[in-house]
């Protein structure tokens, strides 16, 4: 598949997962637009992102973005203190960037990724 924004209901998932906790991509550390596509293998389907900004790509397996956003929905419900799960996010192309703080390869949690923009943020 390629690259692009998904408005149907097959693409809202993704889409929001990225929007909601990566507005700053951790590559270029600029507030850009995520771009996303669906890969199938073997291990399972995996969202790609692609940074407007740097052509960076991130990618998650569709199974950690469910079990994120039941989490998520479970703490809601119990409102109770539970361990937060936290997904890993792969750096499978750098593009542009010249970042030293992820390398291409390596999984990361998005705990980190967002940790790395929040420091921008602050600012």
């Amino acid at each position: 598949m390629a690259f692009g924004k998904k408005r149907l209901f097959i693409g809202a998932l993704p889409e929001k997962f990225i929007n909601s906790n990566l507005p700053i991509c951790p590559m270029c550390l600029n507030k850009t637009e995520w771009l996303h596509e669906q890969q199938f293998t073997f291990q399972g389907v995996r969202f790609r992102y692609k940074c407007l900004k740097c052509n960076c790509i991130i990618s998650i397996s569709r199974k950690e973005v469910l079990k994120y956003n039941d989490n998520e929905i479970l703490i809601l419900k119990t409102k109770k203190t539970r361990k937060e799960f936290q997904p890993l996010m792969g750096v499978e192309d750098m593009g542009k960037s010249k970042s030293d703080n992820l390398k291409v390869g390596y999984q990361y949690s998005l705990k980190d990724m967002k940790t790395l923009t929040g420091e921008i943020l602050k600012r």
